[in-house]
């Protein structure tokens, strides 16, 4: 797990770099199929690789506070470039969406897990959610309620805590079932063990595979690594599953834009 989630991090990295530089047309080879409402529950860029022999994991990819759909798409397609069959989310920030991260409904990350699972060349057993910054909160929520959909989760700068919207943090960010998910209130942000909301903390251990998170030391908008540690502790109570790996760079300022 250790080396695949180095090699996935390194696609990260360079798919970020050619967000950076403007939408790149999809590399030889992968399809781009859009996902748009109505048509679908979600807003999402479906990317496949060139068919292959046998079936590939599938990633979901969720950005971050930023919206939108740019730096997820830049992602996923370039994990199709390497074979990952992938989808990048917008959950907010595109047409047709809320403006800002605020109340967003959780099912619809099962439907787009779901939508991928279906896709030829996929194996419905393999599909991972990615998620990034407060994407990390979505992604480590769903694999949490849907252990039977989600085999696994990337968590890139994560929180261990479901905080409250973005502009309004006297509101919640996501809802379950349309009633608002437990998060910390503003004075408990940044504590991975917020006083005041013990609810607030992801029930990480309801993750039924693997854990890798990816966390800066110098991060600016909040304590990835001692989240991504809290995330470590409570995910290994769980029998039978691997440790979490983490991927600590303590002299990396991981929520440069676009996080």
């Amino acid at each position: 797990m250790r080396r695949d989630g180095v090699r996935l991090t390194v696609i990260l990295v360079l798919g970020l770099f050619l967000a950076a530089c403007g939408r790149p047309a999809s590399p030889p080879g992968v399809q781009e199929v859009d996902e748009r409402p109505p048509a679908s529950a979600f807003f999402a860029n479906l990317y496949l690789p060139a068919p292959a022999p046998t079936q590939r994991p599938g990633v979901v990819v969720l950005g971050g506070s930023e919206g939108g759909i740019r730096y997820s798409a830049a992602t996923a397609r370039e994990l199709a470039s390497h074979g990952y069959p992938s989808i990048a989310v917008s959950y907010f920030g595109s047409p047709g969406q809320p403006t800002s991260l605020a109340s967003i409904p959780l099912e619809q990350f099962a439907a787009v897990v779901g939508e991928l699972a279906r896709q030829p060349g996929v194996d419905p057993r393999r599909i991972v959610l990615w998620g990034t910054s407060r994407g990390s909160e979505a992604a480590l929520l769903t694999a949490g309620d849907h252990p039977d959909l989600v085999d696994a989760v990337i968590a890139q700068v994560p929180s261990s805590v479901v905080n409250g919207a973005v502009r309004d943090p006297s509101r919640p960010a996501w809802t379950r079932e349309g009633r608002p998910v437990p998060y910390a209130p503003a004075a408990d942000f940044r504590q991975p063990a917020p006083a005041d909301a013990p609810d607030a903390v992801i029930p990480v251990e309801r993750v039924r595979g693997p854990i890798l998170t990816v966390c800066g030391g110098r991060d600016a908008l909040w304590p990835s690594c001692p989240y991504s540690a809290a995330i470590a502790r409570r995910a290994d109570t769980r029998p039978g599953v691997p440790p979490t790996t983490v991927l600590s760079y303590p002299d990396v300022p991981l929520t440069a834009p676009p996080w």
